[in-house]
């Protein structure tokens, strides 16, 4: 058991889910993001050096957030 962001108690249990992520250049500063499933949107992102500011971390390991 560990507790969330929130401070709420969370119980973990395995789930038969899966991620696969591919990626590649594409020559310009956006992340697209497509899901194969299309009831979910397709994202754009803009990458911006100073992300960590808006989302509370340091820089240096996945410092982008898509909303």
């Amino acid at each position: 058991e560990h507790i969330d962001y929130h401070g709420f108690g969370v119980l973990p249990m395995a789930i038969e889910e899966g991620t696969e992520i591919l990626a590649a250049p594409n020559g310009k500063k956006e992340i697209r993001l497509v899901n194969v499933d299309t009831q979910y949107p397709e994202e754009l992102a803009d990458l911006c050096s100073t992300a960590e500011h808006y989302i509370g971390t340091q820089g240096g390991g996945m410092d982008q957030a898509v909303e």
